[in-house]
């Protein structure tokens, strides 16, 4: 009987190694799983805005600071600070002519303990004579928290006006601004009239052509 058993089982190992032999040649002649691709771009058509079209219109990133003055409606004598902050521009020009949105971030610190955190919007118009550019346009505060003399003080839907004459060459711009503004508070301390003179750095930010991962193609 042992005799007998081993001719099967040398038979046995043969049969196996030749399907192991027969599945490798077989994995070898499959062709190769294309690799894999990114998907296709595929452009997205945009007609261009008549005014601040979000993908052409140049924009701008504003850094600025200078003195500043607060003054409360009941008081005679203001108080003296200085304002410092960024600012987001977008800007269309027409010929000799200019205009600006802009979105400001903005700190005010005066004496006695008086701090104005201020979000502003600005829409301005003006001139451009070669490389400079004058312009003046209105302002709103929406809201407004401040702390004067150690009290809070809360309000908004302050209005104002601002006037700026600079010089822009390429992208890159050097202005300065006059504003003077009126902190309607509605609670807490009086209402106050706000004034500040600072200069303005500005640089044009790329554009990005590009929406949803897609670029975007100008049509008429």
């Amino acid at each position: 009987m042992p005799l007998r058993s081993r001719p099967r089982s040398s038979c046995l190992a043969h049969a196996a190694a030749l399907a192991v032999a027969l599945v490798y040649r077989a994995a070898e002649a499959a062709p190769a799983a294309p690799p894999a691709t990114a998907p296709a771009e595929v452009p997205i058509p945009w007609k261009r805005w008549p005014l601040f079209d979000p993908f052409v219109a140049p924009r701008e990133i504003v850094w600025f600071g200078g003195p500043a003055s607060l003054r409360d409606v009941d008081r005679v004598e203001p108080l003296r600070g200085v304002t410092l902050g960024v600012a987001e521009t977008i800007r269309e020009t027409r010929g000799p002519f200019w205009l600006s949105l802009q979105r400001t971030w903005e700190l005010r610190v005066h004496s006695r303990w008086t701090f104005v955190p201020i979000l502003r919007y600005l829409y301005e118009g003006g001139l451009r004579l070669g490389g400079v550019e004058m312009g003046a346009g209105p302002t709103l505060i929406p809201v407004t928290l401040d702390i004067s003399r150690g009290k809070f003080s809360f309000g908004g839907m302050a209005p104002g006006a601002t006037a700026r004459v600079g010089f822009k060459t390429g992208t890159f711009r050097v202005s300065l601004r006059a504003e003077r503004e009126y902190l309607w508070r509605w609670l807490g301390q009086p209402s106050a009239v706000m004034t500040a003179f600072m200069i303005e750095i500005a640089g044009e930010r790329p554009r990005s052509f590009r929406r949803k991962g897609h670029p975007i193609v100008l049509v008429d």
